[in-house]
């Protein structure tokens, strides 16, 4: 499936891609989702993917990973976290769920203060090179407009761009690009574990296979070159890299779709045909854009409205979950939970997320909510010499939110509003026509 812009490029986020030579000799597709919040991986097969064109099937085949498990609670997801636990030699020692509940382990054994563990760092790479650009911009200014004035001999007006760096759960910092290369790896390593169980590929290598690496369609390029030089550092070859754009691969993907899996369109709709235009939405962890495309002749697709956007994503609805809870208990609370009881903080997010997942717009009904009581009890104690309860009756909320036994009782508009806040802290406008 090919695709253009409407000033006729090819719709490609990797503008690099001309040092890609082509290669027809791989026996798979891969892809790897590197999320904000949570990513995956998918791939197919040539052989498969001759046989849907072949019409011998009536969709590509596309294979994952079956559901991770967070362990515990059973938490299911079709993604696992985006976070990886490193020890005090820059060794990775695990990613995703593992890193989670292996960091959990350490904690309790009190053993935690010499690791590294970083989630949710993604969106840090994004508004870094944001930061730069505009910090070049006013250098840049600065030297044009005040530099004639100033005393050269006693002033240095050399700017060195310093490296971007990762911080992890407890401050501590390192490289961004070895955090982001050590992450790629993990799911690599991971994916090539799966292809023996699909066919005779117990020798498969990395080469015999076209890796593509999705970023958000509003990065930069700067971004963009960030992983692809972090792919590479992984162990993906260069050449048999691309990147490109999530809202992108998700218009040409829908375009092999049955319209059995076209939910809630009109029965007559298609996104086949030739003239068909549609909105790509892509709401993620880190940011939502949005994007307008157009169904042309010869199997291509065009942009009518490129893709805009903001950092508004997901994460921002945890945000204000978790603004809420630093209102309701304290942030003190919130703050050492997470550095003397980061088992219990995990488990409070991952509940988060499992509700946030399920709740409806128009919900009406108490969303119940189950605490890590016992660290939650021993820090309301020790911090307000109060007990949950009172603490929650001196709040703000007190009408609206209530414990018992072990749930966080939060009346459903207050839940509601965690996916509003970000829209009052930010005007996000689409011109879209």
């Amino acid at each position: 499936m090919e695709s253009e812009s409407a000033k006729g490029v090819t719709i490609d986020g990797d503008k690099d891609n001309e040092q890609t030579s082509p290669q027809n000799n791989y026996l798979f597709v891969a892809a790897i989702d590197f999320g904000t919040s949570y990513s995956g991986y998918a791939w197919s097969s040539r052989n498969d993917y001759k046989n849907y064109l072949e019409g011998k099937e009536a969709e590509p085949k596309i294979y994952a990973n079956q559901p991770w498990n967070s362990g515990g609670k059973g938490f299911f997801s079709e993604k696992t976290p985006t976070c990886l636990l490193i020890d005090a030699d820059r060794k990775l020692v695990a990613f995703g769920y593992d890193a989670e509940n292996k960091y959990a382990d350490l904690s309790q054994e009190g053993k935690h203060s010499d690791y590294y563990f970083f989630q949710r760092f993604k969106m840090n790479l994004h508004e870094g090179f944001q930061i730069e650009t505009i910090d070049r911009i006013l250098r840049s200014v600065f030297l044009k407009e005040l530099l004639p004035f100033a005393n050269h001999g006693s002033t240095d007006f050399s700017f060195k761009s310093k490296e971007m760096m990762a911080t992890e759960m407890n401050g501590k910092q390192l490289p961004a690009f070895e955090v982001f290369a050590m992450s790629i790896k993990a799911l690599v390593d991971h994916l090539m574990t799966m292809f023996p169980n699909k066919g005779n590929t117990a020798s498969l290598k990395v080469d015999d296979i076209k890796w593509i690496l999705t970023v958000p369609a509003i990065w930069s390029e700067k971004s963009k070159q960030f992983m692809r030089r972090s792919a590479v550092k992984a162990g993906i070859p260069n050449n048999n890299l691309s990147i490109a754009l999530e809202p992108e691969c998700a218009s040409v993907y829908c375009q092999h779709l049955s319209t059995d899996h076209l939910y809630g369109a009109r029965n007559e709709y298609s996104m086949k045909e030739t003239g068909q235009k549609y909105v790509v939405v892509d709401l993620g962890g880190g940011t939502a854009d949005i994007a307008v495309h157009e169904k042309i002749e010869g199997n291509k697709l065009k942009e009518i409205h490129r893709s805009t956007g903001s950092n508004c994503g997901g994460t921002s609805v945890d945000a204000a979950f978790l603004q809420f809870m630093d209102t309701t208990f304290g942030k003190p609370v919130l703050e050492t939970m997470k550095k003397q009881y980061p088992e219990s903080y995990l488990d409070l997010m991952r509940e988060f997320e499992s509700k946030k997942r399920t709740v409806k717009c128009d919900e009406t009904d108490t969303i119940r909510m189950s605490l890590p009581m016992a660290a939650l009890s021993k820090l309301c104690s020790q911090i307000h010499d109060k007990s949950i309860e009172d603490v929650i009756l001196s709040s703000r909320h007190t009408e609206k939110v209530s414990v018992k036994t072990d749930k966080l009782r939060i009346k459903s508009e207050i839940f509601v509003e965690f996916f509003y806040a970000n829209n009052k802290k930010k005007s996000l406008a689409y011109s879209i026509t």
